[in-house]
Order: C-alpha cells, then structure tokens, then sequence
C-alpha cells in the first residue's frame, strides 16, 4: 500500500455502491434506526437512486473518493450547511419511487450550523487506514470549499472515537461545541482558513 498512488477525484455513477458499502460503515456506528426497519439491500437499493440526484448528500457533485489500485478506497461527502434542508429529499424521493414508506429516514437530526460548510461523513476502508488516506479526503474537500468561496469547514467526531478527532486537530479543527445525532454524543468542530 505504501508503493500505491492515491487518487483523490469527485464521486462517479459507476462508483455508487462501491460508496455505500463505506458509507455503511459509518450507518452501523452511527446505529441509525432505519437500520432496524429495512434490509441493507434496500437502503443500497434507495441511496444509490438517490445518489443520482445533484441535491442529495451522497451525490456525485458532493462527494470526493480516494482512488488506489483502481479501487475505491474512502469516500468524503460535504456540502453548504445552508443546504441541509434540501439534502435528504432525492432519498425521499427514492422511497416513493421505489414503494417504501415516504415517512422513513435515514437521518433524523440537524447537524449543521448557520454560515458552515459541513464535512458529513468521511470514512476509510479497514485496508487503507493508517496512510494518509483521510487527510488526503480532508484537504481535497477544503481545496474544494475554498475553490467555491468557502471560509470554512464544520464536522462532527463521536466522542468515542479519539483517533478521529486527534486527525482532525492535526489538521487544524478546533473544537466548537457539543450535539447529539441519532443517540450520540459528538464534538463539533470547525476549522477556519
């Protein structure tokens, strides 16, 4: 792996499940509890149709994947916090299209805050980890938040979960407050350029 050129490029249609696949990792930490009503397969079947949708926070336009080998090996979605209300609605969409009940939802709390760029999930195969692969993701999202004006970039780490928040700190995130998502408790954290 250490030989390997990482290739940090924007998420493509063929790319979709190979995405939710990593993407479930954090679903499963995160125990969301749609994770209880519908298979896995149904979720994949949903988000990839939604994955389609330039609005969605799964989408092509919003995701950055880490490339080594020819294989998918991370994945980092983010998008203006100011567009959080519009993001799950193609995942809405893909359920009434698909036959599910439209009242389901994969997230169901707010974690943005006003005037952020959020990073929303970032997430590194077990094979990868260790390389450099999520500070990799991180600095390809801030070269595209700066390249779209952007002056900042919010995230939020699970207390639980030190490795993650001592990468962040080494890149420069400063904790910014405490929420709860789906349960747990996280740190926010923003880092300003």
């Amino acid at each position: 792996m250490s030989d390997s050129t990482v290739i940090y490029r924007q998420m493509e249609t063929p790319d979709f499940p190979v995405v939710f696949d990593l993407l479930t990792i954090i679903f499963q930490d995160m125990e969301l509890p749609l994770l209880k009503r519908l298979s896995l397969a149904d979720i994949k079947r949903i988000t990839c149709q939604a994955m389609a949708d330039p609005t969605y926070r799964y989408s092509k336009n919003r995701c950055i994947v880490a490339v080594i080998d020819n294989q998918i090996v991370g994945v980092c979605a983010s998008y203006d916090g100011a567009e959080e209300p519009i993001v799950d609605k193609p995942f809405t969409q893909a359920l009434c299209d698909l036959g599910f009940d439209k009242s389901l939802k994969l997230f169901i709390d707010r974690e943005t805050r006003p005037g952020e760029y959020y990073l929303d999930s970032i997430v590194v195969s077990s094979a990868a980890r260790g390389h450099g692969v999520a500070k990799g993701l991180i600095n390809a999202t801030i070269a595209r938040v700066k390249k779209e004006q952007g002056h900042r970039l919010d995230l939020n780490v699970d207390l639980h979960n030190p490795h993650a928040k001592a990468v962040y700190t080494s890149l420069g995130f400063k904790d910014n407050g405490h929420c709860v998502i789906s349960g747990h408790q996280y740190d926010h954290m923003t880092r300003l350029f």
